[in-house]
């Protein structure tokens, strides 16, 4: 039975009890309509409760797993640009000049959006610590009852970041590929030549 089919009979009752007369028959039938509607509640707090836990865990998995993919990327994109700007330096008195500048062109603008990105999440999080610091500065009992807030500002920031992050990740791993594939070609038309 739904909670509102529960209030309808609760007010069905009292209109009853009102012109019966019989209030002892009608009060045991409120008090079973009320057990039924508590009962209803309490099922609806518990799916409330279920749900809300279910969508604290799946934030706290999405952002720390987000977090964790981005550090892996960002260690393996900066080792990829360092080793590109190695073999192009070794490489660009070599290879054909149109190819070594398109080359290093495409990896310049895979580097600049990646420094922008980084640059901005960067101001984000110092802006979101500093907003948090006299929360950590002040009183013990306030940073108690707000110790969960700021874990769930990290978190939001984290899920934020998903959608740009995806953008600089395929646009960097995009133009970064070019980039290598155009050595790549610049060697073989050297070593054909």
């Amino acid at each position: 039975m739904k909670a509102r089919d529960v209030i309808i009979d609760i007010r069905h009752e009292i209109r009853q009890a009102r012109t019966d007369g019989s209030k002892e028959t009608s009060l045991d039938k409120l008090e079973h309509l009320l057990d039924i509607l508590d009962s209803e509640i309490n099922e609806d707090e518990h799916k409330k409760d279920a749900h809300q836990i279910k969508m604290e865990h799946w934030r706290h998995v999405t952002s720390t797993s987000f977090e964790e993919h981005s550090k892996y990327t960002n260690l393996i994109t900066v080792i990829g640009y360092g080793a590109f700007l190695a073999v192009w330096t070794s490489l660009r008195e070599v290879i054909p000049q149109p190819l070594a500048m398109w080359s290093v062109f495409l990896i310049i603008a895979s580097a600049l959006v990646y420094l922008f990105d980084e640059i901005f999440s960067q101001m984000k999080k110092a802006n979101a610590l500093k907003s948090d610091a006299n929360l950590y500065l002040g009183d013990v009992d306030e940073f108690l009852k707000r110790k969960e807030e700021v874990e769930e500002t990290k978190e939001e920031h984290n899920i934020s970041r998903i959608s740009t992050w995806h953008f600089v990740f395929y646009w960097t791993t995009l133009t970064g590929l070019l980039s290598a594939l155009l050595l790549c070609l610049g060697i073989i038309i050297t070593a054909l030549n």
